[in-house]
């Protein structure tokens, strides 16, 4: 399916559902720069097909995704790859079994601004993934069983990328948690939980500034460049 007008798709009552053939975008929004599409009480099951893609993100003012589920997607499950400034929220969110990222954002120019909210990603290769020009923030999420809970990718220090996790558990992460790569990318932790991740921190380069309200239970912790800070 395509969107390219504002609109608002709300399943409520009763059952709605997209099955994703292989090689396809299970919804497209591609919307007019003030347009704003909400999607809510839907699912999207990519049936194991191979080289398809959840929900993509490329133009409008804004999408608010709400209760909604996305899995067994072969690539991406959510990707919001823009060319101008946007917001994404998701609130209330299941997202798992994503060959590729469960949560993805970026913009060439301005600033990718994601709210993400009540969420559980679980089984990606990444369950966050922040790239250039994305400014995101987690609450009150469960991000685990991934390789990596929360990636920035290197080389985007035209824009930068900023992610802040508050009271999030992060658990099981393969490889880290948390990593940053370029020294214009930054994580900010406070009141985490970190539960059996291999890694916890992985700076790379980047920069990871984390808090003293922040528990570790079973996870190697790694070394957050920013030390401990105060609560806030």
């Amino acid at each position: 399916m395509t969107i390219g007008k504002a609109i608002t798709i709300d399943c409520a009552g009763q059952p709605g559902s997209i099955l994703v053939p292989a090689s396809s975008v299970g919804i497209q929004v591609s919307a007019g720069s003030s347009d704003v599409i909400t999607l809510r009480n839907l699912s999207i099951d990519g049936g194991g097909n191979a080289g398809n893609f959840g929900i993509s993100y490329t133009a409008g003012a804004a999408v608010h995704l709400e209760n909604i589920h996305v899995f067994g997607i072969a690539n991406t499950c959510v990707s919001m790859n823009m060319t101008a400034s946007a917001l994404l929220t998701v609130d209330n969110a299941t997202i798992s079994d994503c060959g590729g990222d469960g949560i993805f954002v970026k913009t060439n120019t301005g600033t990718a601004v994601a709210n993400i909210s009540n969420t559980r990603i679980s089984k990606t290769a990444i369950g966050v993934g922040a790239d250039n020009g994305s400014r995101i923030t987690i609450t009150n999420s469960t991000i685990y069983f991934n390789n990596f809970g929360v990636n920035q990718a290197a080389g985007v220090a035209a824009l930068g990328s900023t992610v802040t996790a508050v009271g999030s558990t992060f658990g099981y992460s393969s490889t880290a948690a948390l990593q940053s790569f370029s020294g214009s990318n930054f994580i900010l932790g406070f009141g985490n939980n970190f539960v059996n991740d291999v890694l916890v921190f992985n700076p790379n380069g980047g920069n990871i500034f984390t808090g003293s309200d922040n528990n570790n239970s079973g996870s190697t912790a790694g070394t957050a460049n920013g030390g401990s800070l105060p609560k806030i």
